[in-house]
């Protein structure tokens, strides 16, 4: 689902209008099965019994394809199939390509989807049930940025709305239904049907190939970035003609980008795992090296944080030490307010700067996080979500302009996962807290 996701007016219309669409589901089931069949193949003893316990005995294959099917019951997850980069454009932009979303995920677009459910896959803090679902979404989301036109838009759905005839036919059979083929969903399901291969029978060929050089490196927004050129370079490259007229050489160029975009995502699916539930993986939230009570790096506008542009709306930034970029911390909300004159129902102290001042008792294993400052607010962690109230201090209302928080902050009582930047304040009693906040969800 493209075109829809921007208009929170017409989304009811737009979803309505989506889920009666064939073709909107990046490669279709056995495109998703290809993927995970690829993943599982060389997946370490290790991660391979973490997912059969999250996924409850199920495959990787067996749950990829179950997010297209949630849709309907969780609107909010439609956006995270894809980035809707513009043809026009030269790579993925986040302010542009991936909105704020009052979501788990925080954003609207695969890129901050994929990059959510990882932190809650690794988590071995939250539930099985949680881990099992960010599983399946992500499985599903790495496959879904590798099909080009699942990257990249031209004002048309991804394709979506360009029709065309695939080796002469018009439509297409979806159950018992005769459908039209269009451009998207020829890249879904076309060539991939057109071989006559099974998924096994995919895979093998696949990785018989060999693996390419390099085929793990890169982040996810490279991932997207090489999806979106091949949508222009390739995908995108089509005969004149309504419909435009798409058989074997179209078939023959693309074919080889089809396989290899299906192999990258099983190949990279694979690594994202091992980094999540291998041997040696690292529970979110312990810090890649130890914090160091040392004096910190001055914040800026500029500091990395969670990779979320955040740091640009950071009131004052230079008065806060960096001791981690990004991190996350589990443990329980309680009420910053109760010993105040004024009581707050959300139980958050409301900042003239537009930022919460919450607190958040810490699980133990995150108790060296804390230093005498944080004695005086009660042995919490406080934690603040940017730009979150109305700004009443002028000169901290330019730090807000053009972005409002929109977290949904969970009752006080409540068991959380909170991801953000790890810094101490200079100002005050100099205690560690979270801030800015990128995230917090519920495990």
């Amino acid at each position: 689902m493209h075109a829809c996701r921007r208009s929170s007016v017409v989304l009811v219309v737009c979803l309505s209008y989506a889920f009666a669409l064939p073709s909107l589901f990046a490669w279709g089931r056995t495109g998703h099965q290809i993927v995970a069949i690829v993943a599982a193949r060389g997946l370490s003893p290790a991660a391979a019994a973490q997912v059969a316990t999250l996924l409850g005995g199920k495959s990787l294959a067996d749950v990829s394809a179950l997010p297209d099917t949630w849709r309907s019951t969780q609107p909010e997850t439609a956006g995270w199939h894809f980035v809707n980069v513009p043809k026009d454009d030269t790579a993925y932009d986040e302010t542009r390509d991936c909105p704020p979303q009052n979501s788990e995920v925080g954003r609207n677009c695969a890129v901050a989807a994929i990059e959510h459910f990882k932190t809650v896959v690794a988590d071995r803090t939250a539930s099985k049930q949680a881990r099992g679902r960010a599983l399946t979404f992500l499985v599903h989301f790495v496959g879904d940025i590798h099909q080009p036109l699942h990257s990249a838009d031209n004002n048309d759905r991804g394709g979506n709305n360009i029709t065309v005839t695939w080796f002469g036919q018009a439509t297409h059979k979806l159950g018992t239904k005769d459908v039209a083929w269009n451009l998207h969903a020829v890249w879904d399901e076309g060539f991939i049907e057109h071989t006559g291969l099974t998924v096994d029978g995919y895979a093998d060929q696949l990785l018989a190939g060999g693996v390419p050089p390099n085929a793990t490196s890169g982040t996810t927004v490279d991932w997207v970035n090489d999806a979106y050129a091949l949508a222009k370079s390739n995908a995108y490259v089509i005969p004149a003609g309504d419909p435009a007229p798409l058989d074997e050489p179209y078939f023959a160029t693309n074919l080889p980008v089809v396989d290899k975009q299906l192999l990258l995502a099983g190949l990279r699916l694979r690594s994202v795992l091992e980094a999540a539930l291998g041997a040696g993986a690292k529970a979110p939230g312990v810090p890649a090296q130890p914090v160091h009570p040392g004096p910190g790096t001055p914040g800026s506008s500029s500091t990395l944080g969670c990779g979320d542009s955040l740091w640009q709306h950071v009131y004052n930034p230079q008065r806060l030490l960096v001791k981690q970029d990004c991190i996350t911390v589990t443990g329980t909300i309680v009420d910053a307010t109760a010993n105040q004159t004024k009581h707050r129902a959300d139980g958050m102290r409301h900042e003239p700067d537009g930022d919460t001042h919450g607190w958040l008792k810490v699980d133990p294993q995150f108790a060296s996080l804390l230093n005498a400052g944080n004695g005086h607010e009660g042995g919490n962690l406080v934690f603040e979500l940017i730009c979150h109230y109305s700004v009443s201090q002028p000169d901290a209302k330019p730090a807000c302009v053009g972005f409002k928080d929109t977290t949904v902050i969970p009752p006080v009582g409540t068991h959380v996962a909170i991801r953000g930047t790890f810094v101490q304040d200079k100002d005050h009693q100099k205690w560690n807290e979270i801030h800015p906040v990128s995230a917090i969800t519920v495990p």
